[in-house]
């Protein structure tokens, strides 16, 4: 009886030992938000925007490398509670790891604010696709298109005169997300009319099933801000294509032309193509709601010579009614700069 007693009280004493040992270790480990990062020099702090790494030949002497972080739990540590914001100094490699936007995980170390990432969830980024500029045709506009995982940006806005660039950033705080054109002069001379930007970009890591408040500032102007709901699933489609060797006897500069029709269950396009002998000419699609967008992609090399393609494809399965088309080319290895073909409204029978 008794050695029943001593090992019931031994067992106790062991889960007990555990419980506490697992609790002090959770004391030493926080979760949150990266809100910025920056550079600390005494009193003057740089903060670091999104996709910069820094080298050790960027630190000044006596520079500190900071990470504020809007904590999902209570740092017992430092005394800062959970929703509060706590501004760790951190090493050169995890600095360079993270982003705004981005969810981590922390290691507290011995000394006060001081701490090691071990665990990053990289949070929203933006990408531009496209820039372009010329005299201004048609009035401005900015559409969102909501799709698994992002929101793709397209648009223009109208600028003084055509000679002007875009270098875009974007805040994140919480689920409110604010995309910065940064019109900036290019110089030199420049054609006389109002100017027309057109840009698209697309904001990815978007957290499928989460609602966003997207707004889009130029020169601290409000120009666009829309209520976005990310889909909880992709819209899968299928793409059949085929893609033509070097047309030989035809002249790829009068060769461009595109155009797209709906057919029953699908949607067929077709594309007199004047680009690269040497490509490899590849089609990828995706769908959200009645949006279908095609992008020709060059996985092949790049050469001087140019020749006549012919592109087709079709893009199914498709329920019956309307849906708007957009197709973009030719993405090749560097992933910008490929522009707009086509913007169409078919239907689908």
């Amino acid at each position: 009886m008794n050695n029943y007693i001593s090992s019931i009280m031994v067992g106790f004493f062991l889960v007990l030992l555990l419980t506490i040992s697992w609790f002090l270790l959770q004391v030493n480990y926080v979760s949150g938000t990266v809100e910025w990062k920056s550079i600390q020099i005494g009193d003057q702090g740089k903060k670091i925007k999104s996709g910069v790494d820094i080298t050790p030949n960027d630190l000044p002497p006596g520079a500190e490398l900071r990470v504020a972080v809007l904590l999902d739990d209570y740092d017992k540590i430092n005394g800062i509670e959970k929703g509060g914001i706590a501004i760790y100094s951190i090493n050169l490699e995890d600095f360079n790891s993270i982003d705004p936007g981005d969810k981590v995980r922390l290691r507290l170390l011995d000394e006060p604010m001081k701490a090691e990432i071990i665990d990053v969830k990289k949070g929203p980024r933006l990408e531009v696709l496209s820039s372009q500029t010329s005299c201004m045709k048609k009035p401005s506009g900015i559409e969102l298109t909501p799709m698994y995982g992002l929101i793709s940006v397209n648009g223009s806005v109208m600028i003084p005169d055509p000679c002007y660039g875009i270098d875009p950033s974007l805040d994140v705080n919480g689920n409110i997300l604010t995309i910065d054109l940064r019109p900036f002069r290019t110089g030199g001379m420049c054609i006389q009319c109002v100017g027309s930007l057109e840009f698209r970009m697309e904001i990815g890591n978007l957290e499928p099933g989460k609602g966003y408040t997207l707004r889009i500032m130029k020169n601290g102007e409000l120009v666009k801000e829309e209520n976005v709901y990310i889909p909880e699933s992709t819209d899968n489609v299928t793409v059949n294509y085929s893609v033509s060797e070097c047309l030989n006897n035809t002249d790829p500069l009068k060769w461009e032309g595109i155009d797209a029709k709906g057919t029953n269950g699908g949607i067929e396009i077709w594309h007199h193509l004047s680009y690269l002998c040497c490509a490899d000419i590849h089609i990828e699609a995706r769908k959200a709601g009645d949006v279908v967008e095609v992008t020709e992609v060059n996985r092949g090399g790049m050469c001087r010579c140019q020749c006549a393609h012919v592109v087709n494809a079709t893009i199914y399965p498709l329920g019956s009614g309307d849906y708007t088309i957009r197709v973009y080319g030719v993405k090749d290895e560097t992933g910008t700069n490929y522009r707009a073909l086509l913007e169409k409204r078919v239907s689908v029978g």
